[in-house]
């Protein structure tokens, strides 16, 4: 497999490379992102989730724990992105002021019509039991409607 010179992603997960088969591989500098991300990717594929709602999420097409690499399909806006902050099977605890403090950020960054549709997406996914943490504009794109 050939690899594009050019990053098509990086964040404090890691990095992502487009491939010569139009997949993309993300490469994870921590290994418990790692195991996040593909136990969410592994969860998916087993429930056959393809979307959640109306927004793609990656399937899964390989990976490899030695390398903390994890290879997958590229998705086209609306997608849903990055499960290397998401949990499988439990939410992680958190203080009311700090549920608030997050919900009052969000609800910012994202304007009181979209976060609405944000935490929708996030029920959604509670019910395949992966609890997703990182609900930003770089993670859950839109599409068409969202200004660029």
């Amino acid at each position: 497999m050939e690899y594009s010179s050019r990053s098509i992603g990086s964040g404090n997960d890691g990095f992502v490379w487009r491939t010569s088969r139009q997949t993309a591989v993300k490469v994870f500098w921590r290994e418990d992102t790692y195991q996040r991300e593909l136990a969410c990717y592994e969860r998916l594929r087993d429930r056959h989730v393809a979307k959640v709602k109306h927004f793609k999420v990656p399937r899964l097409i390989d990976f490899d724990d030695e390398l903390s690499v994890i290879e997958m399909e590229l998705v086209t806006p609306p997608y849903l992105l990055d499960f290397g902050k998401a949990y499988v099977d439990y939410r992680p605890e958190y203080s009311q002021d700090a549920l608030d403090c997050w919900d009052e950020q969000y609800r910012e960054l994202w304007g009181e019509e979209q976060w609405k549709m944000v935490r929708k997406l996030m029920a959604s996914l509670t019910m395949v039991g992966i609890y997703y943490q990182d609900p930003t504009p770089r993670n859950i794109h839109f599409g068409e409607t969202e200004e660029e």
